[in-house]
């Protein structure tokens, strides 16, 4: 059983490699080919996808929640400069939801084992304290997902290991999300576009 185990985890240590090889491997050949030589040049690169554009982008952020590949930090904004304030806002919602709930089955299926090591260690030595007192957990991660500044990422791995029901998972989520995305999202807009970073 503890190999069946190991085994799995190996492959997460995989997908993480590989995720960080494309994504390296991307900007590469993105800044060979001009691709992100001005915020004009991406926007026609990826525009000329179509609304494949759209499924890979929200594939992204899905990913992002799901393997410690890229922050949010960057795909939010990218969301925002490449599909504009209202549309890249909902297309952040919609992949990190999904990404969310993908986070909360993968621990529920996996268990703690898997967890621990998806997670940082004082992150999770932090909020695991409260993994045995549901009332008390269900309180701290509502607060988290409907404040800006929490590790949501991590608080949706460690909700699967409680006794919390998908369904009120769901529900933090889905009615929690939306205004912190879009504050995380415009807020960092906001100073890419005051430094002209990009």
């Amino acid at each position: 059983m503890n190999y069946v185990k190991n085994f799995r985890l190996n492959w997460f240590d995989l997908l993480t490699v590989v995720g960080l090889v494309v994504t390296g491997l991307f900007i590469y050949l993105g800044y060979h080919n001009g691709i992100f030589d001005s915020r004009e040049s991406l926007i026609e690169y990826v525009e000329s996808f179509g609304a494949q554009a759209i499924i890979v982008f929200i594939f992204i952020q899905f990913l992002q929640v799901i393997l410690p590949i890229l922050p949010a930090a960057v795909t939010c904004v990218a969301g925002v400069i490449l599909f504009g304030p209202v549309w890249g806002i909902f297309y952040n919602y919609v992949g990190i939801c999904i990404g969310s709930f993908g986070a909360f089955l993968i621990s529920k299926r996996y268990g703690q084992p898997l967890v621990e090591k998806m997670l940082n260690e004082k992150i999770f030595k932090k909020y695991s304290k409260w993994l045995n007192d549901s009332k008390v957990f269900d309180r701290v991660f509502a607060i988290g997902i409907f404040g800006p500044l929490a590790p949501d990422d991590a608080l949706c791995y460690l909700a699967g290991l409680t006794q919390m029901s998908l369904k009120k998972f769901g529900l933090i989520i889905l009615f929690g999300k939306p205004i912190p995305i879009a504050l995380y999202s415009l807020g960092w807009s906001t100073i890419v576009n005051w430094l002209d970073f990009f």
